[in-house]
């Protein structure tokens, strides 16, 4: 799968791309792990996984459900 890395400069941007905190990982245009009513930031972002803790990226885990299942994740949140 292809990756391409954005470099976002300024909040017009974020909210142009759909990007809801640093980083995002969209995919066919859509944030899997934004819950609904998320707003447009640059601010950073936590993932939270399955077991409670939190991180800069998504678990493997997470990462390999939407990516064959395609299904969006209730696990991010803005830190």
């Amino acid at each position: 799968m292809p990756v391409d890395w954005v470099e976002v400069a300024d909040a017009d941007e974020a909210a142009l791309r759909g990007m809801t905190g640093s980083p995002t990982l969209p995919l066919a245009g859509s944030d899997p792990f934004a819950p609904e009513g998320l707003q447009p930031s640059l601010s950073c972002r936590l993932y939270r996984h399955t077991d409670g803790t939190t991180n800069s990226t998504p678990s493997v885990a997470d990462l390999h459900r939407v990516l064959t299942e395609g299904g969006p994740a209730d696990t991010t949140r803005k830190g």
